[in-house]
């Protein structure tokens, strides 16, 4: 199977559209399906279910895009290394992570990397920070700016960046929240609206210490994504918990306040991380190389 034929496979797996991912493989849609029809007969096996609405992936087709993401990869990574003998890497790295952690950590990791190996590109996707390991574990992206959660896939390589605290906020401006509480330990947990993370490590944190409390909570919104919490606290509408690296970071930090007297929850700590098997890889490695440089990891 020559390498077009698995971008492709690839492209369609991501897109899940035949006009998109032609689009993107430089092809025209009637080229690409013609193209795996081909690849479904030489795997013997249907890999797309698609009708006049939809494509997806059969069970078969989830199994082959693990195939063909490894082999793509290790074709790139020898690729590289028979290309590079001390010249200057190329080609690209696919990076994943959620909006605060683009504005407070790429700032110090990227012109490190820019400065050792400018003619490598970042394909950067942002998104909620709970899907950071699954990216990875996928195969969608190389590396993800993620929370370090317990147990750790040992599939995974981690680099601690930073520790950062997790914290109730309010909303600056008087009102019944405020109100609610300053009066919880009279009234309960149960009057205060609370504003959570729908998924991830902020949210097993808080759900362990409110088990561990056996505390009855009022949850007012599941959220994803921590941005939003900040906003929707600043808007009156309940008490957020969120890490303290997203406040410091939000552009609304100016309407919410940390809460006086709040519980201590578990710090996360923040780092990359990647496929062990991806450190093969001379672009990876290089960022991950860089990365610790620009974080002065020790031992690295």
């Amino acid at each position: 199977m020559d390498q077009k034929a698995l971008l492709a496979f690839a492209a369609l797996s991501e897109t899940l559209h035949f006009g998109r991912a032609a689009e993107r493989c430089h092809m025209s849609p009637s080229a690409l399906s013609r193209l795996i029809q081909r690849l479904e007969e030489e795997a013997g096996a249907t890999l797309f279910l698609r009708d006049n609405r939809q494509v997806r992936l059969t069970a078969e087709g989830t199994r082959f895009l693990d195939y063909a993401r490894d082999a793509l990869r290790r074709w790139e990574s020898c690729r590289q290394s028979l290309a590079h003998s001390g010249d200057a890497l190329s080609g690209e790295v696919r990076l994943f992570c959620s909006v605060t952690a683009s504005y407070h950590f790429l700032s110090r990791m990227l012109p490190v990397f820019r400065e050792r190996h400018p003619h490598v590109d970042i394909h950067l996707h942002t998104g909620d920070q709970a899907e950071s390991l699954q990216r990875v574990l996928s195969g969608s992206v190389d590396m993800a700016i993620a929370a370090h959660v317990d147990p750790w896939p040992e599939r995974l390589a981690f680099l601690p960046m930073a520790n950062t605290g997790l914290v109730f906020i309010r909303p600056v401006t008087p009102g019944s929240v405020r109100d609610r509480w300053q009066a919880r330990r009279r009234d309960g947990w149960a009057n205060i609206p609370l504003i959570v993370a729908e998924r991830g490590i902020s949210r097993q944190r808080f759900d362990d210490w409110s088990l561990r409390e056996g505390l009855q909570t009022n949850l007012y919104a599941q959220v994803a994504g921590h941005e939003a919490i900040v906003g929707m606290v600043g808007l009156g509408y309940g008490i957020g918990v969120v890490p303290e690296l997203v406040l410091v970071t939000s552009p609304l930090k100016d309407r919410v306040v940390i809460c006086d007297g709040a519980p201590q929850l578990e710090p996360i700590s923040i780092g990359l991380c990647c496929l062990r098997r991806n450190l093969g890889d001379l672009r990876v490695q290089a960022f991950w190389d860089a990365t610790a440089a620009a974080f002065a990891v020790p031992g690295m």
